[in-house]
């Protein structure tokens, strides 16, 4: 077993690691993401610069990496999952106050962030909206979680308009199939009744989206109704 000596050895042996590897990290972000504006606010929360191995985590975690990834991005396990823990909950920390939202895990980075500073956000070629994309079988009283599978109800319902056909995770690139309606705002359920938003544009058989938030209704019969709100580039 290692001694206290060893395990803060261990510690900087993986932190520099990936320290080392923050400019590759940033430009793989930066295609995607306001990355420098992104620094300056969490900076002005902080109070202080960010450290070269928080701008590190927060990269890994743009890029949609768990905290037990970033553990394992270091050779011969040199980077303790407790000391990832720590450094991601500081980032967690600096989100929370400036987005005043609760983080629950590290999906929440991406979906709370996107909205100011993903991938083209600014660019008058991007398109944000809502889309159905499936249903699926039993009644959920919320969001049901990442990887349940989508289905049509029947011939006469709207059938799954994405691939692969299962609900994404936030931060998913996904595949549209058939024509589909891309919608100012999710829709609204008025008692029983699902009333449909205003049509922006309509997606293409083999246009790409990435998600950004996911919301769920009640339909007739025993069905959970699933819509995306996504990023079109």
């Amino acid at each position: 077993m290692p001694n206290p000596q060893q395990q803060k050895q261990k510690q900087s042996n993986g932190s520099d690691y990936l320290v080392k590897q923050l400019p590759d990290f940033e430009e793989k972000i930066r295609s995607k993401w306001d990355l420098e504006r992104l620094y300056k606010n969490l900076e002005q929360t902080k109070t202080k610069s960010l450290t070269p191995l928080e701008k590190t985590y927060l990269c890994l975690l743009l890029d949609k990496k768990s905290t037990l990834e970033i553990s394992n991005l270091v050779p011969e396990n040199k980077l303790p999952q407790n000391t990832v823990d720590k450094i991601v909950g500081n980032i967690y920390s600096y989100i929370k106050t400036y987005t005043k939202r609760d983080i629950k895990d590290w999906r929440d980075v991406f979906l709370f962030l996107a909205d100011d500073y993903y991938h083209n956000h600014n660019n008058s070629s991007s398109l944000l909206g809502w889309v159905w994309i499936g249903a699926v079988n039993n009644l959920y009283d919320r969001l049901p979680p990442p990887q349940t599978p989508l289905v049509g109800k029947d011939p006469s319902f709207t059938p799954v308009t994405i691939k692969p056909s299962l609900i994404p995770n936030i931060g998913d690139t996904v595949e549209i199939t058939g024509n589909v309606n891309l919608r100012d705002n999710a829709p609204k359920q008025v008692n029983s009744q699902v009333i449909s938003r205003n049509i922006v544009a309509t997606l293409t058989n083999g246009q790409k989206v990435t998600v950004l938030e996911l919301t769920s209704y009640i339909i007739k019969g025993s069905y959970t109704g699933i819509w995306a709100k996504v990023n079109v580039s």
